[in-house]
């Protein structure tokens, strides 16, 4: 499997960024919550949790046909550095990064593909998104996107790419965290060309440490 065929399976957290750029905060009029503070809160709220495990249900809406795309699995985290999607339908298809790793596996050619992290500046890039985007270390994703506050209970989060390369392709995305911002409820990410894709996570079960 090459370098496309692998991004073709990651998430969509995953594949709408490559680097990381400069960026700032910008704080919502209407709430009394500052986008750092908030972000303080979600890691104090995820510092004491080692592993999380969720159903996924990823919704993709194309905006030049009248169809859905509905993708479904689970996934697996144990911090700090390990990460598990498993696709399972409509097409079986498995993606773990595990430290300096990332090995995918698909139903189609029933191939398992290693690939190292460090040797590999694509393959680092992703597990930065993987590792900030599902790990919780949103801090990283300020430099990459203006941050805003839609909604403080609970809480949401309006993330705007404010690079060339990020922005000609996403409009916005929209983070809602659950009531004890230990870990996501829904993902929103609004495509530029009219594309949407929707991802809800259910069946949350997370074990703290003591």
């Amino acid at each position: 499997m090459d370098i496309r065929m692998l991004l073709k399976k990651m998430t969509l957290s995953v594949i709408f960024c490559f680097s990381v750029y400069a960026g700032v905060l910008l704080a919502d009029e209407q709430s009394t919550l500052t986008p750092k503070v908030a972000l303080s809160h979600i890691k104090q709220a995820m510092s004491k949790v080692e592993e999380i495990r969720a159903n996924f249900v990823q919704e993709k809406h194309l905006s030049l046909f009248e169809h859905t795309l509905i993708i479904s699995g689970n996934l697996e985290i144990k911090f700090p550095h390990y990460f598990k999607w498993v696709v399972s339908s409509p097409l079986k298809s498995e993606i773990i990064a595990d430290g300096d790793t990332v090995t995918t596996w698909d139903e189609e050619t029933d191939q398992k593909v290693t690939m190292s992290v460090k040797s590999n500046p694509v393959i680092k890039n992703i597990w930065t998104q993987i590792d900030s985007w599902f790990l919780g270390k949103y801090d990283i994703l300020a430099k990459s996107y203006a941050i805003s506050i839609k909604s403080d209970k609970p809480l949401v989060l309006t993330f705007v790419p404010n690079s060339k390369p990020l922005s000609a392709a996403v409009k916005k995305i929209t983070v809602y965290f659950r009531e004890d911002k230990k870990y996501l409820q829904k993902v929103i990410l609004e495509e530029v060309g009219g594309d949407s894709t929707v991802m809800k996570f259910s069946n949350i079960k997370i074990k703290e440490s003591l």
